[in-house]
């Protein structure tokens, strides 16, 4: 039941300059851009799992500027229960827990600053695919809106033929399940090992 947040932690001060370097306020305009434009049906049934650190930017805090009740989730809860616990997940950032969302077939929506974070153009394809099939945005109200009309009835857009292409595609390139994942592996590590070697 419910939806479950996830969200990053990104430092105060940038550590190097890179492309993805930004203020961190920035990334928390985002968060309450994307909670001013969910309906207030929907705030009500929101969990924020945190960062495991806060390094004293009090997120938690700030999340309960936008939401004051808002259900806080910590570490104590493995991430995969969560998932399990949850009707639809939202991520405002590009990890691998989107991707573990995906490998375990939980329906989501990610959304995030495309300056921030660029995608190669060999995988584009890709994630253009979840961007048609309603699942990717770089807005965060077009996240939103998207939360406020799957969430009755995500089933239906989980599964609909356009949506099930896209996440498939998505996985095989990037987030592939196998029963015969340790022999899947092994092939690989042989490959590696006869190339080094001729």
């Amino acid at each position: 039941h419910g939806i479950l947040f996830l969200s990053t932690l990104h430092t105060r001060y940038p550590l190097y300059v890179t492309p993805r370097s930004f203020h961190y306020e920035e990334y928390f305009d985002w968060q309450r851009r994307f909670i001013g434009c969910v309906s207030d049906k929907l705030r009500g049934k929101i969990r924020s799992r945190l960062h495991i650190k806060d390094d004293g930017i009090e997120i938690e805090e700030r999340w309960k500027e936008c939401i004051p009740d808002i259900q806080i989730e910590y570490w104590n809860i493995p991430f995969v229960e969560s998932l399990e616990n949850c009707r639809l997940s939202v991520f405002d950032h590009l990890s691998t827990t989107f991707f573990q969302a995906l490998a375990l077939d939980k329906p989501c929506i990610i959304f995030w600053n495309p300056d921030h974070f660029p995608i190669r153009d060999e995988v584009k394809p890709h994630y253009e695919k979840l961007r048609d099939a309603g699942i990717l945005y770089f807005k965060p109200e077009d996240a939103a809106k998207a939360l406020n009309r799957y969430y009755d009835d995500v089933e239906a857009w989980w599964n609909h033929i356009n949506t099930r292409s896209a996440i498939n595609m998505f996985r095989s390139r990037f987030a592939r399940t196998a029963s015969n994942a340790v022999n899947a592996w092994r092939r690989e590590i042989e490959k590696i090992d006869s190339f080094e070697y001729q």
